[in-house]
């Protein structure tokens, strides 16, 4: 055998596995459901830049890079929340720091990635971030087709018939029922003596060190801060009661995970 039949061979070899590998891409393409969600994530890992692509369709499959998550799952009904979990330990395996970026998303899925669409997060935030984020994928994995919220009107509202919160018939110190409704013939529902304020406002000694420049050293009385006619609502559980010891919140911000008091 000459070696331009050996080649000739060798070609036909290689044009074949090319055409089958072409075969096997669009295959693969025709079996990706339709896209709700589809992600570029990049981290460290093994301390090198490593960047994968997660795709969620609408029937709840799960893909990365093209290989779809969740198979050994033999429920199918199941195999959605199984592919999730899996990706999210992805995520877990990843250093900081990790960034996700929806670049092909359903706007209409519940807590969408329409505001941010970028999401990114250190060490000390990997923990919250990737439960919060873990939660937001979810809402694709679902499967089903959500409808998008539709505003309501003072209509709306009206038409639900809710309950008052605000207390109308009350005895205030500088508005007495009386003055306020000289033709009613009923008596007050609340009768406020008078006003107090937060113990910390009225005895410096009380306020945590980490509040004391948020405030000014002293405080006008709170009759003096108030209306005369002031908004009395009704507390789903009573009349509320003041912290003995003042706390600050701590936020997560949706486009830099991370704590700030």
């Amino acid at each position: 055998m000459s070696w331009k039949s050996l080649l000739q061979i060798l070609a036909v070899c290689f044009g074949f596995v090319v055409l089958l590998l072409c075969v096997q891409y669009v295959r693969r393409s025709d079996e990706l459901p339709a896209t709700r969600l589809e992600l570029v994530i990049t981290g460290q890992q093994d301390g090198r830049e490593v960047q994968w692509t997660a795709l969620i369709g609408r029937a709840g499959r799960v893909f990365v890079d093209g290989v779809e998550l969740g198979g050994h799952e033999a429920d199918p009904a199941r195999r959605p929340q199984a592919a999730l979990k899996e990706l999210v330990a992805r995520l877990r395996a990843l250093e900081p720091p990790v960034r996700v970026a929806a670049t092909n998303y359903d706007e209409e899925a519940p807590g969408g990635f329409a505001n941010h669409p970028t999401f990114r997060w250190d060490r000390d935030a990997a923990a919250v971030a990737i439960e919060l984020l873990g939660t937001k994928l979810s809402q694709y994995v679902a499967g089903e087709r959500i409808e998008r919220t539709v505003f309501p009107t003072v209509q709306d509202v009206l038409d639900l018939n809710l309950p008052e919160f605000t207390i109308t018939r009350v005895d205030l110190p500088g508005l007495p029922y009386r003055k306020a409704y000289p033709n009613a013939t009923d008596e007050p529902e609340v009768t406020i003596r008078s006003y107090r304020g937060h113990p910390m406002f009225e005895d410096p000694a009380k306020m945590p060190d980490d509040l004391r420049s948020f405030y000014p050293e002293s405080l006008p009385p709170v009759a003096e801060r108030l209306p005369e006619n002031p908004a009395v609502l009704r507390g789903c559980d009573g009349i509320g009661r003041y912290s003995e010891q003042p706390t600050t919140s701590r936020t997560i911000s949706t486009t830099r995970w991370g704590t700030r008091r």
